[in-house]
């Protein structure tokens, strides 16, 4: 009988424990999802460092301090220089042949140049002659060998140039030594020489000279004289259209080849965009700003020349002074003017609402909960926002007096979109 009932108690306690783990196992769920079913899902982010802009895309136009060489074309040119070549003022960058022009009269008017200046500074002739003969000896002895090397291998691809080479040492030679030597001449007879030798270059020769330091380019586009520096100081927005139909038919500068040599200032160039009144409102002249050509990262700095508007189109007029690749050459170019630059704590524009009549968001703390913080915006694009981090000075309406604020931090927890949620809202 006792051990029946020892039985039934034991059973008993059995139950009572499975009943009591089944109970602590619900209890344990329920409190797992009442604070769920209390919770206000929002999608939150943490703020991170950034940066923003504010630019205008525009296509801009270069007009240049430049100046054409038109008479190139006239004759035979030969340049000494090369497109893109720096010069400095007074260089000779070409020489125009206007007939057909004996480069032995420049050969000998040299010579006779180099005699004068012997005399008159009463040196003796002899040892600079001497030297300009040995040095001619071993030039026509260094090409015989030349030749002769060349025919005994069978190689004549530069037989024809080493003759004619060969021929020009030999008449050079000629005329400090031979019969036409101008060594036991007067200084009278050589001044009179050399007027005759002067006189027939000059009818057929002209030498171009730089007027100022800058750049070589070939080719023009016709807007040289109506679209430069000068020209900018009168222009109208409606002055550009002709300007952009013009560049449209032939962008490059280069349509017609060699034929017509310029000179760029290395210093100076400008670039007029068209833009959207509304988008330069805030702009004054003086300004520097920066700008890039789109797609690629080289900043440049420039000055705001002028501002022209007529309505709701604007021209915008910018002096650089930096070089950027191939200025020269082109009339058009794509460009993001930079007018506003922020860095600081990234958030985004959804982010941020207004409380009381103060701007803010807000910011979760360890247990979920938000509250809202207040902000200090530095610049605004169309998604994002650059805050004032940790502290920012706010004046008192009431006292006048200069307080600081404590504000946002990096990789601070916020609401994504904190319209959706209110003070002391429990998000996760």
């Amino acid at each position: 009988m006792q051990t029946k009932v020892k039985k039934k108690r034991k059973k008993a306690r059995k139950g009572f424990g499975k009943i009591f783990i089944i109970l602590i196992i619900s209890l344990y769920f329920l409190s797992r999802i009442f604070p769920i079913l209390g919770t206000n899902s929002q999608k939150t982010v943490y703020t991170e460092y950034g940066k923003i802009e504010n630019v205008i895309a525009v296509t801009g136009y270069i007009a240049r301090d430049e100046k054409v060489f038109t008479n190139t074309g006239e004759g035979e040119v030969k340049y000494f220089v090369s497109e893109g070549e720096k010069v400095s003022k007074g260089e000779k960058l070409a020489e125009v042949y206007f007939e057909n022009l004996d480069e032995k009269y420049v050969q000998d008017l040299e010579i006779i140049n180099h005699r004068i200046e012997n005399i008159e500074n009463k040196k003796d002739e002899k040892p600079i002659f001497e030297r300009d003969i040995n040095k001619l000896d071993g030039e026509i002895n260094v090409l015989l060998q030349k030749i002769q090397q060349d025919v005994q291998q069978g190689d004549y691809q530069h037989l024809s140039t080493n003759k004619k080479s060969l021929q020009e040492l030999a008449e050079k030679q000629n005329v400090i030594t031979g019969e036409k030597s101008f060594t036991g001449r007067s200084l009278s007879e050589l001044q009179e020489q050399k007027s005759i030798l002067e006189g027939k270059i000059k009818t057929s020769l002209q030498a171009i000279y730089s007027d100022y330091p800058g750049f070589i380019a070939f080719g023009n586009d016709g807007l040289e004289d109506v679209f430069n520096l000068i020209s900018l100081e009168s222009i109208k927005v409606s002055d550009l259209e002709t300007i952009k139909k013009n560049v449209s038919k032939n962008n490059e500068t280069k349509k017609d080849g060699n034929s017509t040599l310029r000179i760029i200032n290395s210093h100076r160039w400008s670039i007029v965009s068209e833009v959207d009144t509304e988008k330069v409102e805030k702009i004054q002249v003086g300004r520097k700003m920066k700008l890039r050509k789109q797609g690629e990262e080289r900043e440049y700095i420039a000055h705001v020349r002028r501002i022209v508007t007529e309505g709701e189109k604007s021209l915008l007029i910018l002096d650089l002074t930096e070089l950027m690749e191939g200025y020269y050459q082109t009339r058009a170019i794509n460009l993001e003017i930079i007018l506003d630059r922020y860095e600081g704590v990234l958030v985004p524009n959804n982010a941020i609402v207004e409380k009381d009549g103060k701007k803010g968001l807000y910011r979760v703390d360890i247990n979920g909960f938000v509250s809202f913080l207040p902000v200090k915006v530095k610049g605004v694009n169309r998604e994002f926002a650059i805050l004032h981090e940790g502290t920012f000075d706010e004046t008192n309406k009431e006292t006048k007096e200069t307080v600081k604020v404590n504000t946002i931090k990096l990789y601070d927890e916020i609401v994504l979109n904190g319209s959706k949620v209110s003070e002391g809202e429990k998000v996760k």
